[in-house]
This record gives structure tokens, C-alpha cells and sequence, in this order.
């Protein structure tokens, strides 16, 4: 079933699969050429709305070629002998419903002590295949051009390897830990005196800060 499949596929990149729905469209709601429909709805902060339609449209489309047109749509069975015009199902939805829904499903606050401004800040937690920066590479300190190096280094490889990733020396560390995660970076790399020792560096994971 398409419903099911497309229900699924928006629930696995969801942070409260939850919140996301079927809801079969009753007869009398029904569009004049549809023989069926099922709505995927998310709840949004104000209430349930739909993001995308399975709609099965039957042979409306092609009985309407067949009117203006002499093209044969139709299908020989080959178990049966009989022939057939083809039906439609067609699964609609649009960029900017799937980015709201995204958003308001990612979006949370938690305390921060490295803001100077508020005391909570706002994260988004955005499933890592949906994050548009996928790693922030950042010196411990800016004034270092040997750590400046290595930082500039990791994130040309980084690149090089397919991930979208910012390099980052402005601000105290924790500011940039702070504006990352508002951004959905679901991994931040720190170089520091370590790494100039023995190539190690801090991983530090955007959902459990550590």
C-alpha cells in the first residue's frame, strides 16, 4: 500500500513519528476525479494539517486522453485476454510543508551555560540526513596557526568525503557548541593541544552534548 509506504518514509526521518498520521478521505470529501484518498497529516504547534495526499485518481487521466486524443492507453492481460486502462495513484506534497513539518518537529530548548544573553536556548534536532551542515570543525583557540592548520586541514577532508562541513574559529568554543546546535549541526570537532600531540580530537555530538 503507497499510504503506508509514504507514512513510513516520513515517520523514519522524524524526531516524534508520532505526530505524523494517516487519515482516509471520507466519499463525500473526495476530489470529483478521485476514487480514494488518504491524507498524511503532522501535528503542528496549532493542530493537525495535511502535508501530503495519496490520492488513487482510477482511470480518470487517461479515459480523459482517450476523449482528445486516438493514442491506445490500454493494457493486454496476458491472463486473461482481456484488456485494461490503466489506473493512477498519484502521492502529492510540496518542499515548503515538508520543511515546516521538519522544523517544528526538530525544534526544542534546553539550558545553556555558555549563552551570555538566555539562559535556554533553542536546538534542532533534525535527523543527520536532513541537517544542512553535517560537521563544524573548530580550533580550540583562533590564534594558533598550527591548530588553525589541522582545523582547516580535517575540514578539506571532511568535504572531500561528502559531508557539508563548516569550519568555525570565532567566539569561545562553547558559544559555537551553542550556535550549532541551533543550527542542527548533529556533530561538532574540536582541535586543541591534543591533537597537535597525537592526532586526537573532541567529538561532541549535538542531541547529548557530549
Amino acid at each position: 500500500d503507497l499510504s503506508i509506504d509514504r507514512l513510513s518514509w516520513w515517520k523514519a526521518l522524524a524526531q516524534n513519528p508520532l505526530k505524523f498520521k494517516s487519515v482516509e478521505i471520507k466519499k463525500d470529501g473526495l476530489a470529483h476525479y478521485a476514487s480514494s484518498a488518504i491524507d498524511i497529516e503532522y501535528e503542528f504547534p496549532w493542530g493537525f494539517e495535511e502535508i501530503e495526499s495519496v490520492c488513487n485518481r482510477g482511470d480518470y487521466d487517461l479515459k480523459c486522453h482517450l476523449e482528445r486524443n486516438s493514442n491506445v492507453f490500454v493494457v493486454d492481460s496476458s491472463q486473461d485476454g482481456k484488456s485494461y486502462l490503466p489506473h493512477c495513484v498519484e502521492a502529492s506534497t510540496g518542499l515548503d510543508r515538508a520543511v515546516m513539518a521538519y522544523l517544528c518537529d526538530a525544534y526544542s530548548t534546553r539550558s545553556s551555560s555558555f549563552s551570555t544573553t538566555a539562559k535556554v536556548k533553542p536546538v534542532l534536532h533534525l535527523d543527520k540526513r536532513l541537517a544542512p551542515i553535517k560537521v563544524g570543525v573548530f580550533p580550540i583557540v583562533e590564534n594558533d596557526p598550527e591548530l588553525v592548520q589541522l582545523g582547516k586541514g580535517l575540514a578539506a577532508e571532511l568535504r572531500a568525503a561528502g559531508l557539508f562541513t563548516v569550519y568555525d574559529s570565532g567566539r569561545s568554543i562553547g558559544r559555537r557548541y551553542v550556535d550549532h546546535d541551533e543550527m542542527g549541526t548533529p556533530y561538532c570537532v574540536t582541535i586543541d593541544n591534543d591533537t597537535r600531540k597525537n592526532g586526537r580530537v573532541t567529538l561532541r555530538s549535538r542531541d547529548t552534548t557530549i
